[in-house]
């Protein structure tokens, strides 16, 4: 289950940072290259996150996961 945590945080923050870049840059090119990678990071972040509740519903990994203290990650978009 960490890994899977892991996983989604990692690309959660990718994400903000993609989103810092696109609101620093000035120049449309570059802009438009960097809104098809945020897309990108965007679907993998929600795969992430859909991946992970759902190992976490698991019946076998839910209670020990939840004593753990693993909870449903929301995918709220970032």
């Amino acid at each position: 289950m960490q890994r899977l945590k892991s996983t989604v945080d990692s690309a959660a923050d990718q994400l903000k940072a993609l989103r810092l870049r696109a609101c620093d840059s000035k120049d449309s090119e570059q802009s438009d290259e960097i809104e098809k990678v945020i897309g990108r990071s965007k679907s993998i972040y929600l795969q992430a996150v859909k991946h992970y509740n759902d190992t976490l519903d698991k019946p076998w990994i839910f209670l020990p996961g939840i004593i753990l203290g693993f909870k449903k990650e929301l995918g709220k978009p970032i």
